[in-house]
């Protein structure tokens, strides 16, 4: 038997490319969060976010499936951000307005 066309003790093949590894997230930006979340973040607690969600200023979905009694309440962070932006915007002399970059 010749060692040189057996297949069973050939090495693997070797790649050029790196390995795939999970990424880090943990600095990104949220898109939507719990309300632990948006108290961590932003330090408006639990009641201020449903009373501003019922005024209209922030934006909440409660994800529940059908038949369940409970759920998950998430809070769009990009709301809460404008509406915090808003609020400081309302502070500011007129003629001291910055860009956001």
């Amino acid at each position: 038997m010749n060692i040189e066309n057996d297949s069973s003790c050939a090495n693997p093949p070797r790649t050029t490319t790196a390995l795939v590894a999970p990424g880090n997230f943990s600095d990104a930006a949220k898109e939507f969060g719990r309300t632990k979340d948006v108290e961590r973040i932003f330090s408006v607690k639990r009641g201020t976010l449903y009373n501003a969600e019922k005024l209209g200023l922030v934006r909440g979905v409660l994800l529940r499936l059908r038949g369940q009694k409970s759920g998950i309440k998430l809070w769009d962070m990009r709301s809460i951000e404008n509406w915090i932006r808003g609020e400081m915007e309302k502070l500011r002399p007129s003629n001291d307005r910055f860009e956001r970059p």
